[in-house]
């Protein structure tokens, strides 16, 4: 019996990798190319594009300061670097939170909403504060809050504000610095508004006298040309009631010096 041997021969496809790699992967320049240009344009599209270009502001809301330094502002911001390379006067790089700075280093606002719309617009909604006191200074006039913080410089005096005296110097106060504690700056506040209140044009508070420590002594200059004297740290509300009954009483409609209500139940009218 014959047995036929059969012989096999395997073998093991080693195929050349360089015949499987694609074009673009044997031509890898082409490929750098490719991606450098695809980053540019895509850079291009968020950032260069004319749409995105800022051409616009658009102001809404209450305020009263000057259009002409808000666009300077503006501008400014513009010019500025977002993260230190790409300019600001396009939609995509504009900083809206530096921008927000800006404005409340020179305006007291309630509220700022800055909004970015196509085609290259940035509107700005704004609701401006109205500052409580304004002290003079040689350069203008400086602004202080309702916490008696010392908030922005206007060339100006605001209208319709009591003017604040010190008897410090405040050719140095810079913007930021505490002027008075909230708590004084919140009754005078409230002393103020409550004589605007009677709708009697004599009792408008024109300016504020605040004594240094350790005095507590406020005196209040009205329109009639004559003062009313606090105690910051006494009763607001006895204070409040004893000059109104003396105002009703004996000082309206005649001419008197100054008021003294700083012991409510003693007052003494000069």
């Amino acid at each position: 019996m014959r047995f036929t041997r059969s012989r096999q021969t395997y073998r093991h496809p080693v195929p050349s990798s360089y015949a499987q790699e694609s074009w673009l992967l044997r031509h890898r320049w082409v490929l750098a190319v490719l991606v450098v240009l695809f980053a540019g344009g895509f850079a291009y599209c968020l950032y260069g594009l004319p749409t995105w270009k800022i051409t616009t502001l658009e102001v809404q809301g209450t305020y009263a300061l000057p259009l002409e330094e808000l666009r300077s502002v503006t501008k400014a911001q513009l010019r500025g670097r977002w993260m230190l390379f790409f300019s600001q006067d396009s939609l995509w790089a504009f900083d809206a939170r530096a921008y927000e700075r800006r404005l409340r280093e020179k305006w007291l606002f309630s509220s700022v909403d800055i909004q970015k719309h196509m085609p290259g617009t940035i509107r700005l909604v704004i609701a401006e504060e109205q500052p409580a006191f304004t002290i003079a200074r040689p350069d203008g006039f400086i602004n202080v809050d309702r916490q008696g913080v010392a908030s922005t410089l206007t060339r100006e005096a605001t209208p319709g504000i009591p003017q604040l005296i010190l008897e410090s110097s405040t050719d140095q106060l810079p913007v930021g610095s505490t002027v008075m504690s909230a708590a004084d700056a919140s009754f005078i506040v409230a002393f103020t508004r409550a004589l605007a209140d009677r709708g009697d044009d004599a009792l408008r508070v024109r300016t504020v006298t605040l004594s240094a420590p350790p005095s507590t002594l406020i005196r209040l200059r009205v329109a009639g040309e004559w003062d009313i004297i606090l105690d910051r740290l006494g009763d607001y509300d006895a204070q409040l009631s004893a000059l109104t009954t003396a105002y009703d009483q004996k000082i309206q409609g005649t001419k008197v010096e100054y008021v003294d209500v700083t012991v409510p139940s003693r007052v003494y009218v000069k």
